[in-house]
């Protein structure tokens, strides 16, 4: 919040004299400074700033924590013991007592909402418990980590929980929150349950995350956020500093669980299941897509009676199930193995009831509104992991609670075997182009009446190239043709897809039509079970082989930015037999062509 010849900018949103989340950060880092330094000059800035603070306090809990942690460092100064007991019994009364986010504190205290880069309300209470001895804030904040971590280790660091469940980004802040606030907790109790949820907490760092990735960048920077299927590598002071100080407090461990954060391995996890209510099923159900700020980018409406259905793991257990979105005067029931019925009216994040999960879930619809999402909750939460060769799962359970045991309690769904076909093609000259139509996957062309998603995995609508571009059938790129196809599935993701050629071809080359989203890929193209490197960009950077003026984004507004599909040629020289795509699902095939040799 500074110029770069280091004066101070007055006049940013930033700058605003006001209860504000850097103003909080502030007073909580001049009370830490001042408490090592003794500076007279940081004492008089940390009066200055209680004072202010003090006409004007912050209303909502998420900053009522930041407050409290400043009032605790500031009461070795001076005592504000009272101030210190009023704003963390606040805290207290915003605890989630029962549901499925039990143990969860709500910043809004007119109904639940949460953010997990907000979430120090756990630490607040400890140093409360310090400054002030009331047994009651230790005791709730201990609780509320054992229940917030093995959920967040089962399903991920949660973005936020308010109109709906957001899950990604994960970051950096919301892994701190909960990682330095069990490290104090091991330190104030010596219990040792305290230690492996830090532990495994800042496992995220290390890789004990979902897509089994470091988060840390080779100098120590904390990365800004992992999204559905890519990190994003840019590193912020904010990522930076939180993951500096989860590892700070990881170091105060006993040396076994900073290996255990350093060197365990994923066997399963247990977590929320997220349905969006797009991805479903609705038979002849009268329903409407809805584009706009919703979980995944988009919801359907209903008006009457609908009816929807999903398919789901083949693992029957029992959960918790509530839906979000807006209704008015809406009956919902919800059947799997058995059913749960409620009756709804309002907006947010609405509890049905337990039922039994099978392999298919239906939803019955009665009245008017937007159905976002169909949430599902484990009765039992965690993970298991893989620890120098023993295994160790860390759960909760509604009846029993906390769980630390040595044995494998969640498995992984079994991996998907990489589907393969044998090769079909249509012959031009010395060109062999391959029908690659039972590989497609994926739809990354469209229109306005007919959206497609090319960028957005973890939702049913995102960005994707105009059909007004592109024709079906047979395209010349660079002198080489392609075979196109535009309606449907017009591209395959990368997933480790297999070509299989009956009869061996000699190929002098491998001609493909590919782009990415969300960056360039360095990856593996198999030929013969032999690598070759291709790097495949991202399909709005560079110019392009096929370059195009504008885009559509999930909205189905035009997006005038230039995009476009990159022709990658291999020198090959050899007898193919097989051919294995890459394994890495922002990369994308549109077409293959073989040039073959002696034609």
């Amino acid at each position: 919040f500074a110029y770069a010849d280091g004066t101070i900018n007055q006049y940013g949103n930033t700058s605003k004299k006001s209860t504000s989340w850097w103003a909080l950060r502030a007073f909580w880092a001049l009370g830490k400074l001042y408490n090592v330094s003794k500076d007279s000059v940081v004492l008089d800035a940390l009066q200055k700033a209680f004072k202010a603070i003090s006409k004007n306090p912050p209303i909502y809990n998420d900053q009522k924590a930041l407050y409290l942690l400043g009032l605790c460092e500031y009461n070795k100064v001076s005592n504000v013991a009272r101030t210190i007991e009023a704003v963390a019994r606040e805290l207290q009364a915003s605890l989630r007592k029962k549901g499925i986010f039990e143990g969860f504190f709500s910043w809004n205290t007119q109904k639940f909402a949460w953010n997990g880069w907000g979430n120090r309300y756990a630490e607040a209470l400890l140093e409360a418990y310090k400054a002030t001895g009331i047994q009651s804030f230790l005791s709730d904040a201990v609780e509320s980590l054992r229940r917030q971590i093995p959920l967040l280790l089962g399903t991920g660091f949660l973005y936020s929980v308010d109109k709906a469940v957001k899950r990604f980004p994960e970051l950096s802040y919301a892994v701190e929150t909960l990682s330095v606030a069990a490290a104090k907790a091991y330190h104030l109790t010596g219990d040792e349950q305290m230690a492996y949820l830090c532990a495994l907490a800042n496992g995220w760092y290390f890789g004990l995350n979902r897509l089994k990735q470091a988060m840390l960048g080779p100098g120590g920077e904390g990365y800004d956020g992992m999204e559905y299927m890519h990190i994003n590598h840019n590193a912020g002071a904010e990522s930076t500093i939180c993951a500096q100080r989860s590892i700070l407090y990881l170091s105060t461990l006993p040396e076994l669980y900073q290996k255990l954060a350093v060197s365990s391995q994923i066997i399963g996890t247990s977590g929320l299941l997220i349905l969006e209510a797009e991805a479903a099923d609705p038979g002849i159900s009268s329903v409407s897509l809805v584009v706009g700020d919703f979980s995944a980018g988009a919801a359907l409406g209903f008006s009457g009676k609908a009816r929807l259905r999903w398919t789901v793991s083949e693992l029957k257990k029992p959960v918790y199930v509530a839906v979000s979105g807006s209704f008015k005067d809406t009956k919902i029931t919800v059947t799997s193995g058995n059913s749960a019925s409620a009756e709804l009216s309002g907006e947010g994040i609405f509890e049905i009831g337990k039922i039994e999960l099978a392999t298919t879930v239906r939803v019955s619809l009665d009245g008017e509104g937007v159905l976002d999402q169909l949430i599902l909750v484990p009765e039992m939460v965690g993970i298991s992991i893989d620890f120098d060769g023993r295994a160790m799962t860390v759960s909760y359970f509604q009846n029993q609670g906390l769980q630390i045991i040595n044995e494998v309690v969640f498995y992984a769904e079994k991996d998907l075997i990489a589907q393969q076909i044998i090769a079909s093609y249509t012959k031009e000259g010395r060109y062999l182009l391959l029908n690659l139509d039972k590989l497609f996957n994926n739809d990354g062309i469209g229109s306005r009446e007919k959206p497609a998603n090319f960028d957005n995995l973890g939702g049913i609508v995102g960005s994707y190239y105009s059909a007004e571009f592109f024709a079906e059938g047979v395209t010349t790129v660079e002198q080489v043709p392609f075979l196109l196809k535009v309606e449907g599935n017009d591209n395959i993701r990368c997933n480790l897809q297999k070509i299989i050629f009956e009869e061996p071809i000699m190929v002098k080359k491998i001609h493909l039509l590919c782009a990415a989203n969300h960056g360039n890929y360095a990856v593996n193209i198999w030929i013969n079970d032999q690598p070759l490197k291709i790097v495949v960009k991202d399909w709005c950077a560079e110019q392009k082989s096929i370059q195009y003026d504008y885009r559509f984004i999930a909205s189905g507004e035009k997006q005038f930015i230039k995009c476009g599909i990159d022709k990658i040629s291999l020198d090959v020289e050899k007898i193919v037999e097989s051919i294995v795509l890459p394994e890495a699902i922002n990369v994308h095939v549109f077409a293959m062509t073989l040039e073959i040799i002696g034609e």
